[in-house]
């Protein structure tokens, strides 16, 4: 059953228009880098690449270059697109109408909720490696420069878009109208980076309070550190090494405590 919720959930996607333009954009993203590509030999005869108009780079300086423009493609105006596919995804199937048809007695509530969950992201995931990737192993596929860094640090990126995700699942289950979900991934990629310095900016001046400090502890131990993911792939692609894995687990406890309420949620929900 979830297998076929997640089939109509990646349908669905491509007739409401926002996954057709992640498809478009994932396809024309490579086809358009690939050929601005220009890889050259010096008259040393050591391999020199660069961008149509633009001077030659060693393989080394130019991939490291190019990696790093498509892991903040991904990180920033991929996730702005999924954000906006998501939203109605994820809320659709309970629609006035429709919730009747999709939600039968003999069919458990959170595999239709995981199912819509699951293609979303799935949706979001293979736009974001076909973007991404198929640039990259082209360079390494010509230049033979390795791109492991560069995959862990997209993995850590899309991870990244699945704790977005998770927070507007929970607002999803909660509200009637998929602004919500939108507008509280938004505010919380504005918030978040404010949490992880909030000591600095808050806590000398502006939230004096005990309790209110405590309060907002808690905050920052509980919510997915998003802006703390980022760097984690940027540090990774920049040395191949994670400072620390905290953000990462963390943010695992509340994707998992997140879809946990969400199907509590949804299993509660009067139709």
């Amino acid at each position: 059953m979830m297998g076929a919720v997640i089939r109509d959930t990646l349908r669905e996607s491509i007739n409401r228009r926002m996954g057709l333009v992640l498809i478009v954009f994932a396809v024309l993203v490579p086809i358009i880098l690939i050929g601005m590509i220009r890889i050259e030999h010096t008259a040393d005869g050591k391999l020199e690449v660069a961008m149509k108009g633009f001077h030659s780079l060693p393989p080394e300086i130019f991939a490291q270059s190019t990696f790093m423009g498509l892991l903040g493609a991904a990180s920033g105006f991929w996730v702005i697109l999924g954000v906006f596919a998501a939203a109605p995804l994820l809320m659709s199937f309970l629609e006035k109408g429709r919730a009747d048809l999709v939600i039968s007695k003999g069919t458990p509530r959170w595999q239709i909720f995981l199912g819509r969950y699951i293609g979303v992201f799935a949706l979001f995931a293979g736009t974001v490696f076909l973007m991404a990737v198929v640039p990259a192993l082209y360079l390494w596929a010509r230049t033979g420069v390795s791109i492991r860094q560069f995959l862990i640090a997209l993995c850590i990126s899309v991870f990244t878009f699945s704790t977005v995700l998770a927070l507007m699942s929970v607002a999803a289950m909660g509200a009637s109208h998929p602004a919500l979900p939108i507008i509280l991934a938004f505010v919380y990629s504005m918030f978040g980076p404010q949490l992880v310095q909030r000591k600095a900016l808050f806590y000398q001046d502006i939230i004096t309070w005990k309790w209110a400090q405590w309060l907002m502890d808690w905050l920052y131990r509980i919510l997915p550190k998003t802006s703390e993911l980022v760097v984690a792939s940027r540090t990774y692609l920049d040395s191949g090494q994670l400072h620390s894995w905290w953000p990462i687990w963390s943010s695992a406890l509340f994707v998992a405590g997140a879809l946990a309420l969400s199907c509590w949620m949804m299993h509660r929900k009067s139709f």
